[in-house]
Order: C-alpha cells, then sequence, then structure tokens
C-alpha cells in the first residue's frame, strides 16, 4: 500500500492522491482483470469490531486506550495487520464489491 500523509483542513484537491473516505470514487480490477469505478461505502475488518477510514488510512477503536480515557480513541491499523481490513465498493453497474486496501486506488 503506497504511504499516504494525512492532511486535515485542506481542500480534497490539494491532498495526496491516494488519500481515501468513504464515500470517495474510486478505481479497481475485478476479476477480469478489467478496470472499473465505484463509490466506497463501508470499511470493515476481520480482526477490530469499529473501524473507520480517514485520508486512506483505516483507523480501530483500542480497547486499551479508550478504557484509560473514557472514550473511543482510534488508532491507526498495523500494516501487519492491513490484510484484515477491506471495504465494499458499489459498482457502476449497482453490484456490491468487497476489496482488500491495496487493490484500489483514489479517482
Amino acid at each position: 500500500m503506497p504511504q499516504v500523509r494525512i492532511l486535515p483542513g485542506l481542500p480534497k484537491i490539494q491532498r495526496d492522491k491516494d488519500t481515501m473516505n468513504i464515500g470517495d470514487k474510486i478505481k479497481y480490477k475485478d476479476d477480469f482483470n478489467e478496470q472499473r469505478r465505484g463509490v466506497i461505502m463501508d470499511i470493515s475488518s476481520s480482526l477490530h469490531d469499529t473501524v473507520k477510514l480517514e485520508d486512506g488510512i483505516p483507523y480501530y477503536i483500542s480497547k486499551k486506550m479508550s478504557a484509560a480515557a473514557r472514550r473511543p480513541v482510534y488508532m491507526p491499523v498495523k500494516q501487519k495487520n492491513l490484510s484484515s481490513v477491506f471495504i465494499s465498493v458499489i459498482s457502476r453497474a449497482g453490484r456490491t464489491e468487497f476489496l482488500l486496501l491495496d487493490e484500489v486506488t483514489a479517482v
């Protein structure tokens, strides 16, 4: 997965091209290796209960940090656990696709 910087407060046009959020348009290759486009609808993980996507980086709620802070504390998903994170994408044809983060690029 390409390295992505978090640049809060900047307009989308000024952020890195690899930043993605829920609702953003993306490109991906389907099972037949054809280029497709779609919109990110959701992010999930097989390891973490709650996951969110901000500027291309998946975050999970750290139970240890949240207990000390008494509120949800989001931490970036570790590199070794990125294969457990997937996004659901609605294609232009209306089909739902489930993809890994490294299979998509921002439009």
